[in-house]
């Protein structure tokens, strides 16, 4: 056990930062110590580069990069149970391109909650 006490729920509302945060509790072993995870996640791209002031769109990588954060998570027990659009604040790239639309407008904000499985009834699995 990496700590003493286990966190019933970790609330990340890190603005884009909640990526590098759950690489990092999966990596360190520290999802172990967390029976819920409540994210809301922003794509990690601003919508417009602040040094450039350029516009910016997801790459490639930006994808992967969440698909395997995402992946990772679900690969050490985490289930999702909700997940819903947020009214997108317009600041960060769209995660959904514009042919991909939720709600008739490209996202880049979403609301999404996880259980640890391994703190679960085995029978309600």
């Amino acid at each position: 056990m990496l700590f003493q006490r286990v966190i019933d729920y970790l609330k990340l509302d890190l603005r884009g930062e909640e990526w590098p945060v759950l690489r990092h509790l999966v990596d360190s072993g520290l999802h172990s110590q967390i029976k819920q995870i409540g994210v809301d996640f922003h794509t990690p791209r601003l919508r417009v580069n602040p040094v450039t002031n350029d516009p910016e769109d997801m790459s490639v990588l930006d994808y992967g990069e969440i698909w395997q954060t995402l992946h990772d998570l679900e690969g050490v027990g985490f289930q999702q149970f909700s997940h819903e659009a947020l009214n997108c604040c317009g600041i960060y790239a769209n995660l959904t391109s514009s042919e991909e639309t939720f709600g008739g407008a490209p996202q880049c904000c979403y609301r999404t909650a996880y259980v640890n499985t391994a703190f679960m009834d085995p029978g309600l699995l």
